[in-house]
């Protein structure tokens, strides 16, 4: 089998079988590689190289947003001019990273931490360090407008800024859900988005939303799962659709949103897996759904190579929402011997 991530070989495997459509998964390589050749081919779904750079690279994508005076927690300069004016924690993350891998956190209290984060300038760019709570808005477009949104509250609790945890709905107001909105029409003029996914993270800090990053392929993780088990919409359906030559679809306005927590499982340690095990209160929990990764005695890793699986708790309708779905009790772990 051939290593569709790269480009040449993509275009072979289309020319050999003939092929009229390509969906990409949950990854930035197979949207990476999809687009390179989309227009070569004419495959629907796709933007111009541009756009596809312009969401893509990380670079290119906050200096875009900063010259829109988009409310983004990046700083371009590396002079300690400027960093001094952040002052406080900074991050710097590397230009070609994924699920947080590699982000390393700078106090600029420290004079030292100018000279590293210099050091860095040719492999990361900084961002100003929000101390608040991270979220995600997912957006189908049909001709230029939204017909169907979704936004996610996440938690980072196994590994530092990386998603482990998420909810649906949002514990957020519906004033911060319309603000989400309207960024997410504004991303999608500026990247020339009419039709299918526009995903965004954003962190909200001080009644106020700022923009991480945006990306058109399919969140991973089973993001979609959890939208289904919550609101009965058919995420990875219009997900696909605008790839075939369809149109995304509108939520039905009177389907109620179930109360969905999504968890990914991790192993802490190398070794053969010995079982699942759930904690959960059972006047708050009405289903348990576990889709497993690997199967019991077979080897797995840890840290973020240790994902073993992951669990749904979908809660009563009579439980009200909480503050943060994070302080339910209900959550699942890996065994090793």
């Amino acid at each position: 089998s051939s290593d569709l991530s790269n480009p040449n070989n993509l275009r072979s495997t289309i020319e050999k079988f003939d092929i009229k459509y390509i969906v990409p998964s949950c990854n930035d390589a197979s949207f990476s590689s999809a687009s390179s050749v989309a227009q070569e081919f004419g495959f629907r779904g796709y933007g111009s190289k541009q756009d596809t750079l312009n969401i893509m690279d990380k670079w290119h994508y906050r200096n875009m947003l900063v010259n829109q005076s988009f409310n983004i927690p990046f700083e371009r300069i590396f002079d300690e001019f400027s960093l001094s004016k952040v002052g406080g924690d900074v991050l710097a993350k590397p230009f070609q990273s994924h699920s947080g891998i590699g982000i390393q956190r700078f106090n600029l209290d420290d004079r030292k931490n100018y000279y590293a984060l210099k050091d860095l300038k040719s492999t990361h760019f900084v961002e100003a360090f929000h101390d608040g709570t991270l979220h995600s808005h997912s957006a189908f477009f049909r001709d230029g407008e939204i017909v169907s949104d979704f936004l996610v509250d996440e938690y980072c609790t196994h590994i530092e800024y990386s998603v482990n945890e998420s909810n649906h709905p949002s514990t957020l107001s519906i004033d911060v859900f319309e603000n989400a909105r309207g960024i997410t029409r504004k991303l999608a003029s500026l990247l020339n988005v009419t039709d299918g996914l526009l995903h965004t993270q954003f962190i909200h800090f001080q009644d106020r939303l700022w923009v991480l990053e945006s990306m058109r392929r399919c969140p991973g993780d089973l993001y979609g799962s959890m939208i289904e088990k919550s609101t009965n919409y058919d995420y990875y359906k219009n997900y696909v659709a605008p790839f075939v030559g369809k149109k995304c679809q509108n939520i039905e306005l009177n389907e109620k949103s179930r109360l969905v927590k999504r968890q990914s499982i991790y192993s802490t340690k190398q070794g053969r897996l010995q079982e699942f095990t759930c904690t959960f209160d059972e006047q708050e929990i009405e289903s348990i759904d576990l889709i497993p990764f690997i199967l019991p005695f077979d080897n797995c890793g840890s840290g973020l190579e240790g994902k073993t699986g992951i669990v749904f708790f979908t809660l009563k309708e009579n439980v009200s929402i909480p503050h943060s779905f994070h302080a339910f009790r209900s959550y699942a772990k890996a065994h090793l011997p």
